[in-house]
């Protein structure tokens, strides 16, 4: 249920642009006239599963936590269904940074009850 409901919310943020990559904060990413370099084609695309599951089980690491972030800059975007407003938060920086931590905390949580009901398990 984890993975289901945090993919659900990183691919709506990332089909809004609410996820960039973190090469932009690169001293090289930055051109001359200060505008940001473009990605190369061989940078991973953002998946919102891999993403969800990395932050998820504590020991799995698949590179697109390094690589992708929530986008400080995003406001609100427009929603599944305009007239329903409270759908625009799915989008911000805020929602996405909690649901990413919020993940890291749930993931460590049940990584420790599950060390804990194989140590009981084993001690009989």
């Amino acid at each position: 249920m984890t993975l289901l409901i945090g993919a659900s919310v990183f691919t709506w943020g990332g089909n809004q642009g609410a996820m960039m990559e973190t090469v932009r904060f690169q001293p090289n990413s930055i051109g001359l006239n200060g505008e940001a370099k473009p990605v190369s084609v061989l940078y991973p695309t953002f998946q919102p599963f891999v993403y969800t599951l990395e932050n998820t089980v504590p020991f799995i690491k698949l590179g697109m936590d390094e690589r992708w972030m929530p986008n400080t800059s995003v406001q609100f975007r427009q929603s599944w269904f305009p007239q329903i407003k409270w759908l625009y938060f799915l989008s911000t920086y805020g929602l996405l940074s909690f649901m990413r931590w919020a993940l890291i905390v749930g993931g460590w949580v049940q990584a420790t009850v599950l060390a804990a009901a194989l140590a009981d398990r084993f001690k009989k």
